[in-house]
């Protein structure tokens, strides 16, 4: 097993027992306090001295009760201290920005860095909710999920969107699902915010439907296509008369595949690399997202039916 693979490990059982020990303790606790309060008082036998209060059964089962109660109040503090500790890279990021602002020289150095911080506070900020929907799904059952997934991938969109939105005219920004139990094998919008009505999914069989999905499986990070006018991808279908540019970013994990997050805009030229950038750390988010929500018990998080309009945004229509 890789370091990493151990690492994420020991997470997923952490935070399995930071939610689980808890509610089982204080759960175990008022079952045993149940059992002490209806316990009768222990009698000694015959001709015998008076049962000590330690060597009654009330008492081993309070004691019993009351260590359960301990357990779970620590490790729901511990759980709780650990977690305010953690620092995302993010914050990381801003941390090492504010520290090159000092320690510029000139004008121009403190003004670059000073943008720079700029940019990752706001992308932060966006992100704190998405990050804040994902911690509250992991503490729901995973068949409740399903709803969870779809408020999560409709934040992150709508976080991109707004990012990009500051400095690009009209952007639009979608997070697909892959549904490799559909027939035929589709990908579909599950958030999306920005100009236009919801998109319609990819599906297999078509040419921009098996190169958007090729796309995803391949999982490896798309490019900006910067003017469609005179440059297009391959499987790109139709005159994509409603944008001019856009990129795509796979949603994967080391266990497989789950979608594609997408950027486009009407205007050439107008996607940045902080804007591809920007779209990997999305991505990079959504693939916690449906590890988290990820089982075959969870409800289709795809359940409510696209528009007819047809926008195609990795592989065009």
């Amino acid at each position: 097993m890789t370091e990493k693979k151990q690492r994420r490990l020991g997470a997923d059982i952490w935070l399995a027992v930071s939610v689980a020990a808890p509610i089982a303790g204080a759960a175990a606790a008022s079952h045993l306090y149940a059992l002490a309060r209806d316990a009768a008082p222990g009698k000694p036998a015959p001709n015998t001295a008076p049962l000590q209060f330690w060597q009654t059964e009330q008492f081993w089962l309070n004691l019993a009760a009351t260590v359960c109660l301990v357990i779970a109040l620590v490790v729901g503090i511990l759980a709780k201290v650990l977690d305010s500790r953690k620092k995302s890279k993010l914050e990381v990021a801003i941390e090492e920005q504010t520290a090159t602002i000092t320690a510029a020289d000139s004008v121009k150095e403190k003004a670059v860095a000073a943008a720079k911080l700029d940019q990752l506070v706001r992308v932060h900020d966006e992100l704190i909710p998405v990050a804040s929907s994902i911690a509250d799904m992991a503490r729901y059952p995973l068949s409740d999920r399903g709803l969870y997934l779809k408020a999560v991938a409709q934040a992150a969109a709508s976080a991109l969107e707004k990012l990009v939105s500051e400095h690009v005219q009209r952007p639009r920004a979608v997070v697909y699902w892959l549904d490799v139990d559909a027939g035929p094998v589709s990908m579909k919008p599950l958030g999306f915010k920005g100009r236009g009505r919801r998109p319609q999914p990819f599906e297999a069989g078509t040419t921009r439907g098996d190169a958007a999905i090729e796309f995803a499986f391949e999982g490896k990070p798309g490019t900006i296509w910067p003017d469609l006018t005179s440059t297009k991808p391959p499987g790109f279908v139709g005159s994509a008369s409603d944008y001019k540019t856009f990129v795509s970013m796979p949603i994967s994990t080391e266990s497989g595949a789950y979608g594609m997050v997408s950027l486009d805009a009407p205007e050439p030229n107008s996607l940045t690399a902080g804007d591809q950038s920007i779209a990997a750390i999305i991505a990079e988010v959504m693939s916690i997202a449906f590890e988290v929500g990820q089982d075959q018990n969870t409800p289709d998080p795809g359940d409510d039916e696209p528009d007819q309009d047809d926008f195609a945004l990795a592989s065009g229509d």
